[in-house]
């Protein structure tokens, strides 16, 4: 990182020339220069009704529908941009996604949460009082024994959480309160082995990206992984949620 030009990157953001240092990500990171040529392009040029046959609303048609789901399955390297789903927030995001399903899900089976974001855990567990299933909790624990704040996700505490009945895993890639990375390809690969080792038909994984995001690349290929949720506005884009559901 010896070569990363700090002040190239900083000019970047047209908020940081008022001075203040921006902190506040939960509710929504600064924006770089293009992001917002491109809104005010978009705004100016082809703000009209989609899926109209005329010229403007061809072309605004085209960058919404087309444009967006390419770039968004480009950026997490997802297969086809018919894998990519747009919608309000990361938590809607989810909740659709756990209401498409629900017809597949019966009384009994298990979903495998953590708690830290609300986004990850809520839909879940409405999902498994609609159904039946049964909640079970990937608690963080400290890894230094006097420091309770040395709080991290340990595969080898959700390995034991693992059974026959195990449906869904849904995990945080990064906590939103401590900023804790989990390793989340070896996580995976872990769960899916050992699910497979105990009998479980059929194990999906979920994992909300919303605070991995902004520091970290997603590559939903190599991870292996069924369900993705992240928030561009927390990653200096617009106020968007795009989610990934593998084909």
């Amino acid at each position: 990182m010896s070569d990363f030009d700090i002040a190239k990157a900083r000019n970047n953001f047209p908020s940081l020339k008022s001075g203040y240092i921006f902190a506040d990500n939960a509710g929504g990171s600064q924006v770089t220069q293009g992001v917002v040529d491109r809104i005010s392009d978009y705004l100016i040029n082809t703000n009209v009704q989609l899926g109209a046959d005329y010229s403007v609303s061809v072309e605004s048609t085209k960058r919404c529908m087309t444009d967006a789901p390419e770039q968004a399955a480009k950026l997490i390297n997802a297969q086809s941009p018919s894998e990519i789903v747009f919608a309000n927030s990361s938590t809607m995001n989810l909740e659709n996604l756990t209401r498409g399903l629900e017809n597949d899900i019966k009384a009994g089976d298990e979903f495998i949460i953590t708690s830290e974001h609300e986004a990850n855990g809520g839909p879940w567990k409405k999902l498994a009082s609609r159904t039946g299933a049964v909640i079970k909790v990937w608690k963080a624990t400290p890894t230094v024994a006097d420091n309770p704040y040395s709080l991290k996700l340990k595969i080898e505490e959700l390995l034991p959480l693992i059974t026959s009945k195990t449906r869904i895993v849904a995990f945080t890639a990064t906590s939103n309160i401590l900023g804790s990375i989990v390793p989340v390809k070896e996580v995976i690969a872990a769960l899916r082995a050992d699910a497979k080792s105990k009998g479980a038909p059929k194990v999906e994984v979920s994992v909300d990206c919303v605070a991995y995001a902004p520091h970290r690349l997603i590559d939903v290929q190599d991870w292996d992984v069924d369900f993705v949720v992240f928030s561009y506005y927390k990653s200096s884009k617009p106020l968007q949620h795009p989610s990934f559901i593998t084909s």
